[in-house]
């Protein structure tokens, strides 16, 4: 059976993923592994609004199918989780979404996956896009 890695993807990963002409990228190969299987996304509603509404600015050319596909991608392959909200400060706020689901205790062992890493306090379950390639990478 093949190990599943349950991952957040901070809207920055999807970012470089869409901008990406490369299908050899670390963030685009990182989606491919949500679509055969590999990675399941972990999510909560405030990111799935943040994921939303951050592609679909103006100074993005991603198309609102684009972005409707990739999130209903992510809902009909991925795990919604309620986090209990954190009483705590990070370098960029707008992150903390992301980190209470990491936080967040449940049957799962989770990755949350950034291109900003000095954006969260330092944990080992915190990778670069590369650096959770490499992980997935090795163990198969």
């Amino acid at each position: 059976m093949k190990r599943k890695y349950y991952v957040i993807f901070d809207t920055n990963v999807l970012i470089s993923s869409l901008f990406s002409k490369d299908i050899n990228s670390y963030p685009t190969l990182l989606l491919n592994y949500v679509y055969d299987g590999t990675i399941v996304p972990v999510f909560s509603d405030e990111i799935l609004s943040e994921y939303k509404e951050v592609l679909n600015r103006e100074m993005f050319p991603f198309n609102s199918k684009m972005v409707g596909d990739l999130i209903n991608l992510f809902k009909s392959l991925g795990i919604i989780i309620d986090p209990n909200k954190l009483n705590l400060e990070l370098t960029d706020n707008d992150d903390l979404i992301f980190y209470e689901v990491l936080m967040n205790k449940d049957n799962h062992v989770k990755n949350l996956v950034t291109g900003n890493i000095k954006h969260f306090p330092i944990q080992n379950n915190i990778k670069t896009p590369k650096e959770m390639v490499e992980l997935i990478r090795k163990r198969m």
